[in-house]
């Protein structure tokens, strides 16, 4: 019991908590280095992937066949070069590009005529409302006058 007694009071191995922030936070800090590391190392690789998969030639030839009074056509395709194809891919973004900006340009005109026409409508209606205080005249107001009122009460009396 003693023994116990002793190696719960030795405080000779114990860890501070500065220590411990300090291991913990270098730590923190290796693991988002090692991790923008590999971020960079795989996406080095896949661009790798990608050149290579691209610079594949892609062409086929399959011989047609002619014996015993019957015959198959055969068919090839020869794909055009890597730049050629890369040139149209470019011309056809940036194409596109230009498309899209001009339809945010004239969606934007748009809303912008849009707008104005609504503002022109609400300093109308600001400019007759002064103009009614100016004359002394109240806002108009539903006119209860025009209500359908009940003639007669056709509920019969509690005393009949």
């Amino acid at each position: 019991m003693l023994f116990w007694k002793r190696l719960w009071q030795d405080e000779s191995g114990v860890i501070l908590s500065a220590e411990a922030v300090l291991v913990g936070t270098v730590g923190v800090v290796g693991a988002i280095a090692g991790l923008g590391a590999i971020t960079h190392a795989v996406e080095d690789e896949l661009n790798e992937t990608a050149f290579a998969i691209r610079s594949l030639d892609q062409s086929y030839v399959i011989r047609g066949q002619r014996g015993c009074a019957a015959w198959t056509a055969g068919s090839c395709y020869i794909q055009p070069p890597v730049r050629e194809s890369l040139d149209a891919l470019q011309a056809q973004t940036e194409a596109d590009v230009q498309g899209l900006r001009e339809d945010v340009q004239a969606e934007q005109e748009r809303l912008k005529a849009g707008s104005s026409e609504q503002d022109e409508k609400q300093k109308m209606k600001a400019r007759k409302k002064a103009e009614r205080k100016k004359r002394g005249k109240k806002e108009p107001t539903i006119d209860e006058s025009a209500a359908p009122r009940p003639e007669s009460n056709d509920l019969p009396n509690a005393g009949e």
